[in-house]
């Protein structure tokens, strides 16, 4: 990556950026030479993880952010800007791996689960995606649990949906912003391709290389790596 290039792809935003995946990515974007904004509802680990990258808090930094409110991502977005003038990349590990069966979730409680996980997506992609537009350059990277593709997954019906309903509107999102610089790609830990399964640290090199300036001719791509048993 050239200098100027390092220059205008230097903030990275980790939503969900704390756990066993988010704590890979958060490493994995900071030793690319990303500043990297570690958001996460534990904010204990959050603390730790920027700490160990920069105990001076200059390049890792944590961020408070209730998904539940979306406004929360605007709060986030203009304290990132506030403090470095922009924002280059966004990386969402949101989506849950916990399951439910359909025969028993009640439709009210499909519709809260639906719009806690994939509008918490879309929300964020949408405001970030919006200032990403406004520069002419950014990154968006969902990384998800599954898409319910491997044997042992095909019971895990709303993980399924849900994740897929995440992918799908990457593609489209990809479709939109890419004529504007934005690309909009998919991270996902499924088990029925591969034999070998892919370490996390493995799966966030990919996410970075997702995020750099050279890999701007991938937009809209759905990758497929094996879970890290």
């Amino acid at each position: 990556m050239s200098k100027d290039e390092s220059e205008r792809f230097s903030t990275a935003v980790v939503v969900g950026g704390a756990d066993r995946v988010g704590g890979a990515l958060s490493r994995s974007l900071h030793k690319a030479g990303f500043r990297v904004v570690i958001v996460d509802s534990d904010q204990q680990n959050s603390t730790i993880l920027a700490s160990d990258l920069d105990l001076a808090g200059e390049t890792a930094v944590t961020a408070t952010l209730d998904v539940s409110a979306h406004a929360g991502f605007e709060t986030v977005l203009a304290k990132i800007v506030e403090r470095w003038g922009s924002c280059e990349i966004l990386i969402n590990n949101l989506v849950s791996q916990e399951d439910i069966g359909l025969d028993v979730l009640h439709p009210n409680d499909f519709n809260r689960l639906i719009a806690d996980q994939v509008g918490t997506v879309f929300a964020g992609m949408r405001i970030f995606g919006n200032h990403f537009k406004e520069r002419g350059a950014g990154r968006v990277v969902n990384v998800l649990p599954d898409l319910g593709q491997s044997s042992a997954s095909t019971t895990q019906s709303l993980s399924s949906i849900t994740c897929g309903a995440v992918a799908t509107l990457a593609r489209v999102f990809a479709r939109e912003f890419s004529p504007h610089g934005v690309t909009c790609n998919s991270v996902v830990f499924a088990g029925a391709a591969v034999d070998k399964a892919a370490h996390n640290e493995f799966a966030a090199d990919v996410v970075t290389f997702l995020t750099t300036p050279e890999a701007g001719f991938v937009s809209g791509a759905c990758w497929n790596l094996g879970r890290d048993p």
